[in-house]
């Protein structure tokens, strides 16, 4: 029985897809540590809050005290971590200033922009509440080709704050060199 020998199209596609499924996976897995780790840190901070109010009721014995004094250093201590999260959330004033760099960026490495939209969900904004911090998701539509769409990912996966990619749909344009992304990101 002859084996088929995969043609340079069909080995090119089989790699192109293998990278977008591994930087899909890595961008989504980072990105949502972050996330969870900064929500078990608020459920942390209010469940410490709330026991220390509970401990104060109950005050008069010597071992409440101590016990608050030490509730209290826990709390300080989860408030300052938490406060060291919120570093890497943008503030609403950011949010505008991030997504201009997005631009930036994509025009950097030459990836041509057809589409930089919020998403607006029916009966909801393009907002999120997270914690202290609102988070709006865009869609952006970018043509170029495909290590420029990869050096496109990595540039703002460095940006000095969080930016969640949340899909990423690729497709090859046929008879082109080109390829078109649909990328959804949470600032």
């Amino acid at each position: 029985m002859k084996e088929k020998q995969f043609t340079k199209l069909e080995q090119a596609g089989i790699i192109v897809a293998i990278i977008v499924i591994a930087t899909f996976i890595y961008l989504r897995f980072l990105g949502d540590s972050i996330e969870k780790r900064q929500r078990r840190i608020e459920r942390n901070w209010i469940q410490l809050t709330n026991e220390i109010k509970d401990l104060k009721a109950k005050t008069g014995n010597r071992n409440f005290q101590n016990s608050i004094q030490r509730l209290k250093r826990k709390a300080t201590r989860v408030k300052k971590e938490l406060n060291g999260m919120e570093i890497y959330l943008a503030d609403g004033e950011e949010v505008g200033a991030i997504a201009n760099e997005i631009v930036r960026v994509a025009s950097e490495c030459r990836l041509r922009i057809e589409k930089f939209s919020p998403i607006v969900e029916l009966g909801s904004s393009s907002n999120e509440k997270k914690g202290s911090h609102e988070r709006k998701h865009y869609r952006i539509l970018l043509k170029g080709k495909f290590g420029c769409l990869v050096k496109f990912i990595e540039k703002i996966d460095q940006l000095p704050k969080l930016i969640i990619v949340e899909n990423i749909d690729v497709l090859r344009i046929e008879n082109e060199k080109f390829i078109k992304a649909d990328i959804n990101v949470v600032i």
